[in-house]
């Protein structure tokens, strides 16, 4: 596996949500288990302890919720990559 070292700030972040949110690429943030919150064409979907749903919220609610999940759970993917945080630094790898 080749990880690659990035930079992931909070306007990367943002600019991903927007992408996500238009419709031109996915992100999805998971724990370790089998929970998740995904963000494709606008539609924000999660499974979590209280089971599926699909719900449509506006950007700027989308803008809070993603970068909490994406610090406190250290890993999100986005455009067929996966970015991890290890040790206090961003890597990413190609998916397929």
């Amino acid at each position: 596996m080749n990880y690659e070292d990035v930079e992931v700030d909070i306007v990367f972040i943002s600019n991903c949500i927007e992408s996500a949110y238009n419709g031109h690429n996915y992100l999805k943030v998971a724990n370790s288990g089998n929970f998740y919150a995904r963000l494709e064409r606008g539609i924000y979907s999660y499974c979590g302890s209280k089971g599926l749903g699909i719900e449509r919220k506006s950007k700027e609610k989308l803008i809070t919720i993603f970068p909490k999940l994406i610090y406190r759970y250290h890993n999100f993917e986005y455009n067929g990559y996966y970015y991890i945080m290890s040790a206090g630094k961003w890597s990413r790898l190609k998916k397929y």
